[in-house]
């Protein structure tokens, strides 16, 4: 017997001895296709929801930074006319009321650095009310400080931009599960919303 007899007889031999079970095997293996099709599957639903998640936090993100800033430029326009209102019918003060809507979301949107320095704008637009009332009412010091008092509350848009600008990196829409190191990253990285936020 030669050697391709030897091994067509073996092949023939575990053909036969495997017949009764074929069926069993074609059907493990279709189902092993079938359970690792699926977890690929479900792996790819799981990265487009994450990657769908981190998309729209960016965008309230960006809307929050932008609103956050037209907030305190509205209650910078309506302190006056609130403080030197004669008629006893101030207008509302909605630029202030919108500013503490945003604070309240600043800490679970971004995290408490960011919520801290919108905190010194909101604490330094309280300092520019209290100058304006005793401008108003005389005060020849007060009325000399309204300015710089002003100068400083938008000069804190800085170093609120800047504690912002790691959570708008777009980098992390490949890999969402880094989002939660948004702090050790580098600034240089981030994406460039976050300077026009600084303009006054």
């Amino acid at each position: 017997m030669s050697i391709w007899q030897a091994i067509l007889a073996a092949i023939t031999s575990f053909s036969t001895a495997i017949a009764p079970i074929q069926p069993a095997i074609v059907t493990g293996l279709l189902g092993l296709f079938g359970v690792l099709l699926t977890r690929r599957v479900t792996k790819g639903q799981l990265l487009v929801q994450q990657q769908t998640l981190f998309v729209s936090i960016l965008e309230r993100r960006i809307t929050w930074q932008k609103s956050f800033r037209d907030a305190v430029k509205q209650w910078d326009d309506q302190m006056p006319d609130i403080i030197h209102d004669k008629t006893g019918n101030p207008p509302p003060p909605t630029g202030l009321f919108a500013m503490g809507l945003l604070l309240s979301e600043a800490r679970w949107l971004f995290g408490n650095e960011v919520a801290a320095k919108a905190k010194d704008v909101d604490d330094q637009a309280k300092v520019l009310v209290g100058v304006r009332i005793n401008a108003a009412g005389g005060n020849r010091e007060a009325a000399e400080q309204v300015g710089p008092a002003m100068s400083r509350m938008y000069d804190l848009f800085e170093p609120l931009s800047n504690a912002i600008e790691p959570y708008l990196y777009l980098g992390d829409i490949k890999r969402p599960t880094s989002v939660v190191k948004t702090s050790m990253r580098l600034k240089g990285t981030t994406y460039s919303a976050g300077k026009a936020f600084s303009e006054k």
